[in-house]
């Protein structure tokens, strides 16, 4: 077993500072110490790439409009679109424009071959949210050029590649994305795609943490009474017609290739606490990851 790890972890949607690694070494150097390992923690921050596309190009009208198309207008100008602008922005620059997403992806590749310094066997990626869709896809294209996957190990909290688009044409599906990254590894569907990603690490070495109040990887049904609402809110379901989670299958074809998908349940099915379900925190806290984070440690 080595002594020394390294860790390079990933944030997701919204502002982050480019010390956003402090927020996570709280919870993770306890964790290193209890099992012995020298850690060093590492942020592949990749906010900077996603603000120079925004001063790049204005996305504002295109993402309003996008939002009505997927059921959830918002007017311009307003509390609600000034609140919801960085998470349209940065979904929009990654899921629906590709030549941003390519762009993003080739940046934050040359972000993690800086970080890394060559000890990819000994380093544990982690990735939240849209940050645990970039760091598969940037693997995986890699994968595609070199044939190797040389990393140790893989966790994804809260991560949208479960997400299935109801309209492909405009917003693609993180898994969709993935199996298109490379033309020479054809995939025939979500399933076979997500089978030959976990056949790339060792046992137990991918592993899939989702809370099951989290709208971002799980089918929420939320406790509101509010008016049923025909593609954004009905009985209790937000946004109803996007699937949010992996299917049964999906699961199964993760666990065939011996790889992990955890859930966990926290915080209060109401719409009120969505923001607060989804933060990295909750994730990092959480008993699945404490255990999983351990077991990597120490293999």
């Amino acid at each position: 077993m080595s002594q020394q790890k390294l860790v390079i972890v990933a944030h997701g949607i919204g502002r982050h500072a480019e010390d956003f690694k402090k927020q996570w070494e709280p919870f993770l150097l306890p964790l290193a110490q209890a099992t012995g390992v020298k850690l060093q923690v590492e942020g592949l921050w990749w906010d900077d790439i996603q603000q120079a596309l925004d001063e790049k190009y204005d996305i504002s009208a295109t993402a309003t409009a996008l939002a009505g198309q997927l059921g959830f207008p918002l007017q311009a100008g307003g509390t609600a679109y000034q609140q919801a602008r960085d998470f349209y922005k940065d979904v929009f620059f990654y899921l629906c424009a590709h030549e941003m997403s390519t762009f993003l992806q080739i940046e934050c590749a040359k972000k993690l071959r800086r970080l890394t310094k060559g000890q990819e066997g000994h380093t544990l990626l982690i990735g939240h949210s849209l940050g645990a869709a970039m760091l598969p896809h940037v693997i995986w294209r890699r994968f595609g050029s070199t044939g190797e996957n040389l990393f140790h190990s893989l966790i994804l909290l809260a991560s949208p590649l479960g997400m299935c688009s109801p309209l492909p044409g405009l917003v693609a599906d993180p898994l969709e994305i993935m199996r298109k990254l490379i033309k020479e590894y054809q995939t025939a569907s979500r399933t076979e795609l997500l089978g030959a990603f976990g056949d790339c690490w060792g046992p137990q070495r991918l592993n899939f943490i989702n809370n099951r109040r989290d709208l971002v990887c799980a089918e929420v049904t939320y406790e509101d009474s509010l008016p049923n609402i025909p593609h954004v809110y009905v009985k209790g379901h937000l946004l109803p017609d996007i699937q949010k989670e992996f299917s049964g299958q999906e699961i199964e074809a993760v666990a065939t290739a011996r790889q992990t998908v955890q859930k966990f349940a926290f915080g209060e099915a109401r719409l009120k606490a969505m923001v607060a379900n989804h933060a990295v925190e909750v994730y990092l806290a959480s008993p699945p990851f404490k255990t999983t984070f351990r077991r990597l440690l120490r293999a």
